[in-house]
Formats: C-alpha cells, structure tokens, sequence
C-alpha cells in the first residue's frame, strides 16, 4: 500500500482512498508514512449516519452494523462512531451501536464470500434478514460495512427496508465527488 500510495503522489494525486473497510488501518498508516492526507471511508459513513439520524432526537442514535467478522473485532465503525457523536452531536454516548451475533456474522460472511463469487441469487434477501434483526434491536439505520454487501443490499434494490441503508462505497464516492467539484482534475503522470 506505502508503495501504491506513493505511486499514486507522484501521479499527482492530492489525497488517497481505498474502498475496502477492513484494510482501512493498514491505510491509513500507508498514507501516513507517504505523507499524503487519506479520505477515510469509515470516517465519513460514520458521520453520514449520525446525520440521517440527527434531528432533534433526545435519546440515544443505534446503529447498526454489518461487516465482515475482522471489521467488527477491530471496533472500525464502534470507534469511527463513537468519535463522530463527539463531534458532530458533543457526545460519544449519543450513539449505540448494535452488532449482530456470531450466527449473524458466519451469515453475513458466507453472503460475501458468494458475493465475491459471483454466486447472487437469493443473498440480498440473506443480508436483509440478518439486517432485520439488528432493527428488531433498536438499529434506526443499518451500515453495510463490507465493499461486497451493497451490491446486494442498498436503499436501491430495497427500497422497503424501514430503516436507512448507509452504503460506505456510496458516502465514499460522495465525498471524492464533493472534494472534486470546482478542481481542475487532471489526467494522466505529471510532467517534470
């Protein structure tokens, strides 16, 4: 990653980003050695789903999450959202955060490895169920946190899931888009 980052500097980008949640800590220290600033994807979804939730709730935000089972032992997103309730509502007891259990995990895992197979019938169906559960919890929102889960779970192709879906590869191309809008984006190595 220090050498793709680095490529990537001296190409002429400006900031780096990656898409994968649970390789986020070993890039955000790669950013970091190559010196260039990181678009954190977990940073931003977390804010992004305090802000669906927001308004003028007086008792705690829950959240839910799905990821893989490396992304949930690493607190990514309890840390992440944690951090942005301090920020954005002067709390870090502002939010709960609701993680499925193991049978919900092993399920969720076999939905991306099936995912990466290519093999989709019938797993956005799998997700919402195990995403269900974290509602019948108290979740009013549900962050797919894995690159995979979207691709069969998202406010698109379950438009009738009673809770937002907050899509980390959606906020993340968000975000690059906001941070591009009124740049000049160059294409192609610098000249030197």
């Amino acid at each position: 990653m220090v050498t793709a980052f680095r490529a990537l500097g001296r190409a002429g980008a400006t900031e780096v980003c990656i898409c994968c949640n649970t390789a986020h800590p070993f890039a955000r220290s790669a950013a970091a050695a190559v010196c260039i600033p990181f678009l954190d994807m977990i940073v931003a979804t977390a804010e992004a789903a305090l802000l669906h939730l927001r308004p003028s709730q007086k008792r705690p935000l829950w959240v839910g999450i799905l990821s893989t089972d490396a992304t949930l032992e690493m607190g990514l997103y309890q840390e992440a959202l944690r951090d942005a309730a301090l920020r954005l509502l002067g709390c870090a007891d502002m939010v709960t955060v609701l993680l499925p259990g193991e049978e919900s995990v092993r399920t969720v895992q076999d939905c991306i490895l099936a995912i990466k197979a290519g093999a989709l019938d019938g797993v956005g169906e799998r997700i919402e169920v195990e995403a269900k559960r974290l509602v019948a919890e108290g979740a009013q929102c549900v962050i797919t946190g894995c690159t995979e889960l979207p691709v069969c779970f998202n406010e698109d192709s379950h438009p009738a899931f009673p809770t937002p879906i907050v899509s980390p590869v959606r906020t993340l191309a968000a975000a690059i888009v906001r941070r591009t809008q009124g740049r000049t984006v160059r294409t192609g190595p610098r000249l030197e």
